[in-house]
């Protein structure tokens, strides 16, 4: 199963230019780093993601992430993927880049 990180431009940028991430500000507040199936992308872009002009989304293999990747209840009480570690560079299958 893939599953799907969002950032804007200044953390996708930090992210390639480091090689490694702990997510966006957000992501660091609750300690884990937000990803997305893909049925809740969409949900996700126009909840968090709004305000931005242009978006990269990165994909991965949910089996490169275990066994850190848990899945957890999160809004409507749907399972989200919640990363708990560092996030490398090296993971990214593919990006995708979006005007919103």
């Amino acid at each position: 199963m893939l599953v799907y990180k969002v950032f804007n431009k200044s953390d996708y940028v930090s992210f390639f230019t480091h090689g490694k991430t702990k997510g966006s500000a957000n992501d660091v507040s609750d300690n884990f780093i937000h990803f997305s199936s893909r049925e809740q992308l969409s949900e996700t872009i126009k909840k968090h993601f709004s305000c931005y002009d242009l978006l990269f989304i990165m994909v991965f293999r949910e089996s490169t992430l275990s066994p850190k990747l848990k899945w957890e209840v999160s809004r409507n009480f749907d399972l989200y993927p919640h990363y708990y570690d560092y996030l490398s560079l090296s993971k990214v299958l593919y990006t995708i880049q979006i005007k919103v």
